[in-house]
């Protein structure tokens, strides 16, 4: 299964890319031909609320209909019907899922590196480019917007995509009260339940709402529990203003690591835990409370901006919309190598201002600025808890003004100009001072520019094009692990920087919705994690020269019928160093490892008149190579997940069942790329029953 040669799956190899389009194919040769105008898809993570044809740049909507029931799904099962994104699941509670666009954010070793994570408009990203997605529970979620390459310019730091996922749950404006909720059980001792209600209150809609979800995991060391609650208001100040509101508390009293395997103890036991995980009871305990506050307020002054073809490109409401934002984190992470104490503070706004110009070319202008900080307390301890091995104060501060214009300056054209600068400065007090005094301050700072144009002429095929760049500081975790030890800021590492080009298409129709793009993106000095087996478990990171991501991808939801709905999303990845050394061996042409070469996901979903629902699901994955050197890998795998379920209009519950990996296959479901001993593996869980039941709205 690990590092096979002559194993009989390869992966899809060169003959998939011809299978995809012929999948494409099929239901775009069935589309309805006739001329409908069809309701506008708002992109609301493109900072103007644009609708979806005039942004040029590969993005998917997921509404309920792809999310439905999904109640105990991870993250990583709805996000694999994206085209360009690569997510997986490890079975590692406390590192939690990885999440790549186009091969950025492969490099994680906990939370999610390199991609943008927004939550009900709330920045889950802090200032150096950490994601987390300790307040995402995907129970709640009611849409997720992906924006794939290049979003610096809309976004800052850690500029390879955007992943916006919105709840629903703060309270609709105008909305009546709710009460409702799931309640599910599932093997290795899952259990989860969801409340969620709402009540009028006042111009607006109060609602509570919370859950609770344990598990003993797949393999040993893999026992977790999450709590959360939440409460939100929404409602409209007079007759120009919403306001919305939301206090989150999170609890993860334990998410234990199991660590990553070698091929052999993959062979011998695949559920076993590391031994080091084992010895030191490897683990993390989080506790997190955030607030935030959105204000949006319409200015009047509408403009009923259009192209010759009706097509609308401006925006209709002069609108100016600001969030204020805040957490506190606590952090336990005993690991091998020590044991992490953390305590944050993070806050920050997000400002920003949409105004249609007027004039010929019915220019679209939006300008903001985002300004965020953290402040870490940070303390590392020995294996035993006996010494301080590390203590200082971390703090970071990310100030990035931006402006978007649109404009139509011939028919049916639309172009997209933007510019960013953003200026990250990071700072250490160290309190360490045995070893010396390695306080200190670094800045790190870039103009993002982005371009690109769409041909809005009509629903079935709208091609645009684009190039956009990103950048992306190493986080302060990443700064503090210096090889060579001690604390401060390491000065051998810098930010990597990306040109990304695109030439795509998409289309809908009332049965069909499908996309399709080539994409480039041009990375230099490229943040790589490594592993020093002095250290088992601790991760370190270099610069790697440059490296080229290349690829191709497609998806559509086709439903050639009321009753019938198939959905597919393929990628052709070539990420592939193109200068690198690392103590004298070049790997110049190498493979960059954590993501498949080929990843093809296909479904099927059946809905009866009597109120019965099934969906199939085939996920098919490349061997992923796990090191720089592409000495190891993982082979490829699939993988078969069935849901069955029943609803009618009318009646309040809901029961469900989830099958994953139906037909017990043993895979690797990731790699710790580069990791120390050949630690590489984290196998996927065999095949996974949970039933549940939903009900209420």
């Amino acid at each position: 299964m690990v590092r096979n040669r002559h194993s009989w799956w390869r992966g899809p190899g060169p003959g998939a890319s011809y299978a995809a389009a012929a999948l494409l194919a099929t239901p775009l040769a069935a589309q309805d031909t006739a001329a409908v105008r069809l309701p506008e898809v708002e992109v609301r993570a493109s900072r103007d609320a644009s609708p979806l044809h005039l942004v040029p740049a590969g993005v998917t909507v997921l509404g309920p209909d792809a999310l439905r029931h999904r109640p105990a799904a991870a993250l990583e099962e709805v996000l694999r019907l994206v085209p360009g994104l690569y997510a997986v699941n490890p079975g590692n509670p406390a590192i939690d899922e990885r999440i790549s666009i186009r091969g950025f954010g492969a490099r994680s070793a906990f939370g999610v590196r390199g991609v943008q994570v927004i939550l009900d408009g709330i920045p889950q990203t802090l200032p150096d480019g950490q994601g987390q997605l300790t307040d995402v529970d995907l129970a709640e979620a009611e849409r997720i917007e992906v924006l794939r390459g290049g979003t610096s310019t809309l976004y800052g730091n850690a500029g390879g995509g955007v992943v916006a996922v919105e709840t629903g749950r703060l309270g609709r404006l105008g909305r009546q009260g709710r009460l409702g909720g799931l309640a599910e059980g599932g093997g290795d001792g899952f259990v989860k339940l969801v409340a969620d209600a709402a009540v009028p209150a006042g111009p607006g809609t109060l609602s509570l709402g919370g859950g609770w979800a344990r598990g003993d995991g797949w393999r040993e060391q893999s026992a977790y529990e999450t709590r959360r609650a939440r409460l939100g208001w929404a409602g409209v100040l007079g007759d120009d203003t919403d306001l919305r509101a939301t206090l989150r508390w999170t609890d993860q009293p334990r998410s234990e690591n199991p660590g990553g395997l070698t091929a052999a103890e993959v062979a011998e036991d695949p559920t076993q835990a590391a031994p080091a995980n084992l010895a030191v009871d490897a683990r993390k305990a989080v506790e997190q409370w955030a607030g935030a506050v959105a204000v949006t307020r319409r200015l009047g002054g509408t403009a009923d901006s259009r192209t010759a073809d009706s097509r609308t490109v401006g925006q209709s409401d002069r609108r100016v919309r600001m969030a204020l934002f805040g957490s506190l984190r606590e952090v336990e992470n005993p690991l091998a190598f020590g044991t992490i104490l953390l305590d944050r503070v993070n806050g920050g706004l997000r400002a920003e201002a949409t105004l249609p110009l007027g004039g010929r070319m019915l220019p679209l202008l939006t300008t903001g600025l985002d300004a965020q900080w953290a402040q870490d307390d940070r303390v590392n301890l020995s294996p035993d808890g006996s010494q301080v091995t590390l203590d200082q104060e971390d703090r970071t501060r990310e100030l990035g003004p931006f402006a978007l214009l649109r404009l139509a300056p011939v028919r049916a054209w639309v172009v997209s100009a933007g510019l960013r600068y953003d200026h990250v400065r990071f700072a250490v007090d160290d309190r360490l001072l045995g070893d010396g005094d390695d306080s200190g301050e670094r800045t790190m700072a870039r103009l993002v520019p982005s371009l690109g144009v769409v041909w809005a002429r009509g629903d079935a095929f709208e091609p645009y094009a684009g190039v956009r760049s990103s950048f992306e500081t190493p986080t302060t975790t990443e700064l503090a692990n210096r090889p060579e030890g001690g604390g401060g800021l390491n000065p051998d590492l810098g930010p990597q920087t990306a040109v990304h080009w695109e030439l795509g298409a998409r289309g809908r129709s009332p049965r069909l919705e499908w996309t399709a793009a080539l994409f480039l993106a041009e990375v230099d000095d490229l943040l790589v994690p490594f592993e020093d087996p002095s250290v088992p478990g601790r991760r370190f990171f270099r610069n790697a020269g440059q490296s080229r991501h290349r690829g191709a991808e497609v998806g559509f939801t086709w439903r050639p019928a009321d009753p019938l709905t198939l959905r597919g999303a393929y990628t052709r990845a070539d990420y592939a160093y193109v200068d690198y050394e690392v103590d004298g061996e070049r790997y110049d042409g190498n493979t960059v490892p954590g993501v498949p070469r080929d990843f093809l996901v296909a479904g099927v979903e059946l809905r009866l008149g009597s109120g019965l629902g099934a969906a199939l699901e085939q996920a098919v994955a490349s061997r992923v190579e796990a090191n720089d050197a592409n000495s190891a890998d993982a082979d490829g795998w699939a993988s078969t997940d069935l849901r069955l379920w029943w609803e009618r209009a009318g009646v309040r519950v809901r029961p469900f069942l989830s099958v994953r990996n139906l037909f017990d296959r043993a895979y690797v479901g990731s790699v710790v790329v580069n990791a120390a001993g050949g630690r590489y593996y984290e196998p996927a869980a065999r095949r996974w029953v949970a039933v549940g039941v939903g009900w209420g709205g």
